[in-house]
């Protein structure tokens, strides 16, 4: 690799050929790196790359992005059609993200598989979240609130992983020296599930038992019985096993210690997670309401213009189909 560096990159620098550029997709976002379609574009030493170059990427940052609907906007149907876009699935494991090969060198992951790594850190591998004090508490959530206010990683999709490792040692450092007590005390570990498996009691009392209800007063009353039902329903065997208390376990904390900061949801929400994440997110609730109340409106419309024709039944007929599909309590919108 030393030797030959150029045979590790996506393309040697200078070199000419087709644009070809990968298509990030996230659930239903699709996206590009503002960078790496600069580079494919002059690679193939399209005409409207060097106008790029000065008027649209001089003062954006290095992992900025593109929406792919924004592409049809910002060029033209010839240079969209000269452009091969490679569909890129972000895949993931169960708690992490499968690293990205960056165009220039190095490899990327999103910024808000980030925050969820260092959540999970938190809560289920250091146990930082047992019997805290409220001001402890604030402290911690501080802490990882700043992490995504820095330049490096604000209103952007990806980070680099040597950035991520800086990031995650500053973590663990600041919890070291800001919360020592609760860094260092002694944790409850999750009592072994039997083979008739668990209830909701069962894990409200486990709630309990760890000190997380002195933490977060409200997690057995708001999230409990929601997570609850999630884990019945994503449960892999017949009973619930220990996995699923583990899983169930931090589900609730991650709602509790989300929902004390609206910036983190926002985050989440602008990223697509939500919906992955099973999140309760104020601003999909208000989509969700808002479209149902545009749907309204059109059917209005249409019932009120009176119809003759099939084709305007079948519109309004697709209308009902689509408002009846929205539930406008909902806390992630599916696409339509």
């Amino acid at each position: 690799m030393n030797d030959y560096p150029t045979w590790f990159v996506q393309e040697a620098p200078g070199s000419h050929g087709p644009a070809i550029v990968r298509l990030f997709e996230d659930g239903a976002q699709k996206f590009v790196l503002a960078r790496e379609l600069l580079d494919a574009m002059e690679r193939a030493q399209m005409m409207s790359a060097e106008l790029w170059k000065t008027e649209v990427m001089e003062n954006m940052p290095e992992l900025a992005t593109f929406d792919f609907m924004e592409l049809f906007k910002m060029l033209d149907k010839k240079d969209m059609q000269e452009i091969e876009f490679v569909r890129t699935p972000i895949r993931r494991t169960k708690h992490r993200v499968i690293f990205i090969p960056y165009h220039a060198g190095g490899y990327i992951i999103p910024a808000v598989d980030l925050l969820m790594e260092l959540i999970h850190d938190t809560i289920s591998v250091r146990k930082i979240l047992q019997d805290v004090t409220e001001d402890k508490l604030s402290i911690i959530c501080d802490i990882l609130l700043n992490c995504f206010t820095t330049e490096e990683v604000k209103d952007l999709r990806f980070v680099k992983l040597t950035q991520v490792e800086k990031m995650k040692k500053d973590v663990l450092t600041q919890l070291q020296e800001r919360v020592p007590d609760a860094f260092l005390k002694h944790k409850q570990e999750v009592y072994r599930v039997g083979l008739q498996g668990f209830t909701l009691k069962d894990l409200q009392n486990e709630l309990e038992r760890l000190g997380l209800v002195k933490t977060f007063p409200f997690i057995v009353e708001d999230y409990s019985e929601f997570v609850f039902e999630w884990t019945e329903l994503e449960k892999k065997e017949e009973v619930l096993r220990t996995c699923d208390m583990h899983d169930a376990l931090e589900l609730c904390q991650r709602y509790a210690l989300l929902s004390r900061h609206m910036e983190l949801v926002d985050f989440l929400h602008y990223s697509g997670a939500c919906s992955r994440l099973k999140m309760k997110c104020h601003r999909c609730r208000d989509a969700a309401a808002a479209k149902k109340e545009q749907t309204e409106k059109e059917l209005e419309e249409k019932k009120g213009e009176g119809s003759n024709c099939q084709k305007e039944d079948d519109q309004v007929e697709t209308l009902e189909k689509k408002l009846a599909a929205i539930d406008p309590n909902s806390e992630t919108v599916a696409e339509t």
